[in-house]
């Protein structure tokens, strides 16, 4: 989805200010689809990791962001005041740019805490002015933050009083993967303040009958002065389902208004050219595809993610051929033809002609990884990387004025010179807020899922009633779906991992099949020279060091059996141990876990006025150095003593006679 180019237009994720016949998709509920297992190769790792890199720029930049924490709807080089609004929207995808630059190790945890800081206390004092909220805490959809010469002013909402439902939805759920970050990595201040805002975020004004059908609906937008409702979000595939469910996450509507809301929002499938799309929406676009994703509601292997979205992305990639286009990136209005023009298989079964494309649309898939078919990964990798290099001039790396990645749109045609942007008039080399975010929180889940580190989705389940909540949701929307657990054994002869529940004995076993919200513990049991670690994938630990995994969609766990390298300082004041590989610097850190082989130096450092006295242990007869190959546990002891000056040699021969 983007902004508008052209002001009339301007609008986030919310499409309330267009044409509602934008926002509709739909929904059906049992069916499964096929099973793939995608993975990156080294190189198209590398390749993402730099794109993820790139596009981070943007969010970490004063010119993207300004003083108070908050983004511009878009930059346009060399005119910063072009698009000097922002929209919730946005708040919340800066908000998880800065956990992923953090996480991915761009910025340090405490530099992303500090920028998050700036944000939220801006928008706090936005919620608590009652000029610039509605109901007490929701928000309006633009606000003004540049003044027309691009200076960074207080941000204040501009003359559009219609409250999106879609926006405040996404900036609450953004709100909480900040509170899930920060409790995971102890900034409980932080945590409050998320809190604190999203606290105060109730979607009830949305909520109404519809007269000529007697439906539970949410509208898109409330009216701040009339509080009249206007739209429906009656598509359960898109945002609309997602805003449904934020509804009954935040409490704002109970369970059976849940249920009444969803039931108004079913569709059937629709199929076009051999591919069935089982929740299939009006339109089709990508972006919509991503939306739950990036709120962290977990998705990969759902029948979501393998009968819908997969099977959407599929049938966008044939367009390459029905068109005789290079790029089939269609991901929102602006490259779909703004309105009434759709792309198969929809459920109106039209489609039109391709005159923009977005990069940001080949990212989405991303963040279902492991539910891409190899091919469809490759071929999207392709596409990427064609895009960079092509001679039109669409992405903008390191080295250069603004290296912020893919700029907004470009040409559906490759090297397409003549390509001059959505609107000439502003030109192609405009970067936007909704599209960065797209492009680098998509590539950053995407990262997560191949190393098994911490994605959004983990975030979000760090918030308990999120997880009861999202229980209660899945088992109603997929009754029959079975999340697969997979263990990954990085070392089979070093120990096995066993589950509570059975079926896992992995050794041998290593997936079995739970229903949705079963609670497994996962016990890593060493052998002889092992130690057990759990290398991601958990979503909490037991004081006995088991690994808790609660199903609500596919999980993998990683369990590590590792050599344990100990080394024990007698004299940490007088001299420091270090690794050179595995962190140890003893004083402070005197142990690491090491994989079978690994080669490992340990060097003793006395400090001034003292001297390294010798090893004890694995390193028994070494100097300073200490090489180690780590076939086994391992332990090391080393002394230091006082520095004593030895006398030369002639002398102690004076002193002898």
């Amino acid at each position: 989805m983007l902004v508008s180019l052209i002001d009339s237009l301007k609008c986030g994720i919310c499409k309330s200010n267009r044409a509602v016949s934008l926002v509709l998709m739909l929904l059906s509920l049992i069916f499964s689809g096929a099973s793939y297992s995608a993975t990156l190769t080294p190189a198209q790792y590398t390749t993402l990791n730099g794109i993820l890199n790139t596009h981070l720029n943007y969010f970490l930049s004063t010119a993207a962001v300004t003083s108070y924490g908050l983004p511009l709807s878009a930059y346009k080089v060399g005119d910063r005041a072009r698009f000097g609004y922002s929209n919730p929207t946005e708040w919340g995808y800066l908000l998880q740019a800065y956990i992923a630059a953090a996480e991915r190790g761009k910025i340090s945890k405490s530099e992303a805490a500090s920028r998050i800081t700036t944000t939220l206390n801006t928008v706090k004092t936005l919620q608590d002015n009652n000029l610039q909220v509605y109901h007490g805490g929701l928000f309006y959809p633009y606000y003004k933050v540049t003044d027309s010469l691009g200076n960074d002013v207080f941000p204040f909402h501009d003359s559009s009083l219609s409250i999106p439902s879609m926006d405040n939805s996404m900036l609450y759920m953004s709100l909480v993967i900040v509170d899930g970050w920060a409790l995971d990595n102890n900034f409980a201040s932080l945590s409050s303040q998320a809190r604190a805002i999203y606290s105060k975020m109730n979607f009830s004004p949305f909520i109404y009958t519809e007269s000529s059908t007697g439906n539970k609906i949410e509208a898109l937008v409330v009216n701040a002065s009339t509080n009249a409702r206007a739209g429906k979000c009656d598509v359960y595939a898109n945002e609309g389902g997602l805003t449904t469910m934020i509804a009954y996450f935040s409490g704002s509507v109970d369970f059976a208004t849940y249920n009444a809301l969803t039931s108004a929002q079913l569709r059937g499938p629709a199929t076009w050219n051999g591919i069935t799309v089982q929740e299939a929406d009006w339109f089709n676009p990508m972006f919509t595809w991503g939306v739950r994703s990036l709120a962290g509601v977990p998705v990969t292997g759902t029948p979501y993610s393998t009968a819908s979205l997969v099977p959407s992305y599929r049938g966008h990639l044939t367009y390459e051929e029905k068109f005789g286009i290079a790029y089939p990136a269609l991901s929102d209005a602006m490259s779909q033809g703004w309105v009434q023009n759709y792309f198969l298989p929809n459920i109106s079964r039209q489609f039109s002609p391709v005159t923009n494309s977005v990069p940001h649309a080949f990212f989405i898939p991303l963040n279902v990884l492991a539910d891409l078919e190899q091919a469809t990964l490759n071929t999207t990798i392709t596409k990427i990387t064609e895009l960079m290099s092509d001679t039109a001039g669409y992405y903008f790396g390191t080295g250069s004025a603004y290296p912020f990645g893919f700029v907004v749109a470009t040409s559906p045609r490759k090297d397409d010179i003549s390509y001059l942007g959505v609107v000439p008039i502003d030109g192609k080399n405009i970067f936007e807020t909704l599209s960065e975010a797209f492009i680098a929180l998509s590539t950053f889940n995407a990262l997560q899922q191949q190393d098994n580190s911490k994605d959004f989705s983990y975030f979000m389940t760090k918030s308990p009633s999120m997880v009861d909540h999202m229980k209660t949701v899945q088992a109603y929307l997929y009754p029959t779906y079975q999340p697969t657990l997979t263990v990954t054994n990085s070392n089979t002869v070093g120990g096995t991992v066993t589950s509570d529940s059975g079926g896992i004995n992995c050794g041998s076993t290593c997936s079995q099949n739970y229903a949705i919200g079963t609670l497994v513990t996962l016990t890593a049991a060493a052998n002889s020279g092992y130690v057990a670690g759990w290398g991601g994938g958990c979503t909490s630990y037991t004081v006995s060091g088991d690994c808790l995994v609660t199903l609500i969609a596919a999980k993998n766990v990683t369990a590590n059996f590792d050599h344990a390298l100990t080394v024990i300082n007698l004299n940490p004041a007088n001299g420091t141990v270090t690794s050179d590989t595995g962190g140890i610097a003893c004083g402070a850190t005197c142990s690491a876990n090491f994989a079978t082989g690994t080669p490992v130096k340990l060097t003793a450092i006395p400090v001034t006025g003292y001297q390294f006295s010798g090893w004890g242990g694995s390193c028994s007869g070494y100097g300073n150095g200490c090489p180690l190959t780590m076939d086994t546990d391992k332990s090391a002891t080393a002394n230091f003593e006082v520095f004593k000056r030895r006398r030369p040699s002639w002398k102690r021969g004076l002193l002898s006679q």
